[in-house]
């Protein structure tokens, strides 16, 4: 009979423990100033910062998935906005977790409209 190690199930186990506590609560903030200079795109970034600092989640997720569909994104644009997604996705679970309905909207919305 082959025995296992109890380690590696007792390191997973830490890890999906503290998962929970790594989720942001606190607004995400989008470091894209150097990625995105002032002009077009920039604006609508800005749109979803604000409409994140707002709470205006749903708007915020409409906005973001604009930004990732933009034709014109050379290959560090695109993972920036994407990165900006996820986090933006992050903190919304976190807060739908909380009760945040705005927040579950923003989930559904972008779970109805992925691609």
């Amino acid at each position: 009979m082959k025995q296992f190690s109890t380690i590696p199930c007792l390191i997973g186990m830490a890890i999906l423990s503290a998962l929970p506590a790594c989720r942001e609560k606190a607004a995400p903030t989008f470091a894209l100033e150097e990625v995105f200079p002032d002009g077009g795109n920039r604006s609508l970034i800005d749109q979803a910062q604000q409409a994140i600092d707002d709470e205006d989640y749903p708007k915020a997720a409409l906005l973001l998935q604009q930004a990732r569909a933009l034709p014109n994104l050379n290959a560090e644009q695109l993972t920036a906005v994407q990165d900006a997604m996820a986090d933006f996705q992050l903190h919304c679970v976190a807060r739908a977790e909380d009760g945040d309905a705005r927040a579950q909207q923003a989930l559904e919305l972008l779970r109805m409209t992925s691609r």
